[in-house]
C-alpha cells in the first residue's frame, strides 16, 4: 500500500506542476524475526527445502505454506511533454 502511495503522489506532483519526472515505488525487506513468527504459525512451506525453486507452489493441490521473499519495484512517472 506504501508503495502505490508513493506512485499517487509522484502523479498528484507531476500534476501540480512541481516535478517533470519522478522515481516511485517501494521495497520489502526480509525480517527474520516475522520468517521465525511466519514459521512458529506453520505458515511457511517446510517441503522441498533443499530445492527452493520447486518450494513456491501457488495452484499446487500439495502445497503445505508460503515461501517468505522481500522484494521491491520502482516506476517512472514523467510529465508527458517532457517524455516526448
Amino acid at each position: 500500500a506504501t508503495s502505490a502511495h508513493c506512485i499517487g503522489n509522484a502523479v498528484e506532483q507531476i500534476q501540480l506542476g512541481k516535478q517533470d519526472i519522478v522515481f516511485a515505488g517501494g521495497g520489502e525487506e526480509l525480517c527474520w524475526e516475522m520468517a521465525c513468527e511466519f514459521d512458529a504459525m506453520g505458515a511457511l512451506s517446510t517441503k522441498y527445502n533443499d530445492t527452493p525453486e520447486k518450494a513456491s507452489r501457488t495452484y499446487d493441490a500439495d502445497r503445505d505454506g508460503f515461501v517468505i521473499a522481500g522484494g521491491g519495484g520502482m516506476v517512472v512517472v514523467e510529465e508527458l511533454e517532457h517524455a516526448l
